[in-house]
């Protein structure tokens, strides 16, 4: 691969270059880095000492193929008027804001023809299990396209998705942060009714149990019903807990689904 570059260093920015390199998809002397928080910059330096790392926007450009613009959605439009005079037909642009489309993109750059795809990456690629959306603008090329899924692939799974579809980003990388929030509840809730243990210790059981489940989902392709029916006896106190859920979860899931797909939606 030719080399790629990173607008942004956040969470997911850092997730994605890391992930590449620990993959084997890229050689850190491939990688160009533009961020503006030096003590990031120092951080990827000292892991991988041959990334390159240009103090501006232009410098990257040049050296790139491929450009992934990882900044906060409210820095997109500045990052792609910077990289507007700078555009070259060689240019393929791998952006990750949510609520920008292809289309805008390739607008905000007066490049009709522009190569774009949107990505949306998951956390959990960070550990080999994310699933990340992918569109492909109509002007990216076979190669492109088998460049950017393959770098996905090594992260964690792909999927080709049309654009309308992005809202199912609820249920990839939106599903981790809700998973917490719960997850962080049920340990305060459970420390403060077992007086015993400390807030640390209910966390640790809390992820080790939500862990066994998933793993008992996963590789026994139990159904979500039959953990319920192997877990809750008629009559039993995990039926008491699981009446409360069933009759007030729904209605909570439902308007934060409901807040996130208004959130999602490319501007028009």
């Amino acid at each position: 691969m030719s080399n790629i570059g990173f607008i942004g260093y956040g969470s997911m920015g850092a997730m994605l270059v890391e992930g590449f390199i620990d993959s084997g998809m890229c050689k850190p002397e491939d990688v160009f880095l533009n961020t503006r928080t030096q003590s990031k910059l120092d951080a990827i330096r000292n892991k991988y000492p041959q990334i390159h790392a240009p103090s501006d926007i232009p410098s990257l450009a040049e050296h790139c193929d491929q450009i992934w613009i990882c900044v906060e959605p409210s820095a997109v439009p500045g990052v792609l008027d910077i990289l507007k005079p700078l555009f070259r037909p060689k240019h393929h642009f791998v952006s990750i804001a949510a609520g920008f489309s292809i289309l805008e993109i390739a607008n905000f750059l007066r490049q009709p023809a522009a190569q774009v795809t949107k990505v949306m990456p998951s956390i959990t690629s960070k550990v080999g299990e994310g699933i990340s959306l992918v569109c492909h603008g109509e002007h990216v090329n076979c190669q492109q396209r088998k460049e950017t899924e393959e770098l996905l692939d090594n992260i964690g799974t792909t999927k080709n998705i049309t654009e309308d579809e992005f809202e199912i980003t609820n249920l990839t990388a939106c599903l981790p942060g809700l998973y917490a929030v719960i997850l962080e509840t049920i340990a305060e809730v459970g420390a403060r009714h077992h007086s015993s243990l400390t807030l640390e210790e209910t966390t640790q059981i809390v992820v080790q149990n939500i862990y066994g489940t998933a793993k008992l989902l996963h590789d026994s392709k139990m159904k979500f019903p039959e953990v319920v029916d192997q877990v809750a006896t008629k009559g039993g106190i995990t039926r008491q807990g699981i009446a409360i859920i069933e009759d007030r979860l729904p209605g909570i899931l439902e308007d934060a689904f409901k807040a996130m797909s208004n959130h999602v939606k490319p501007s028009s």
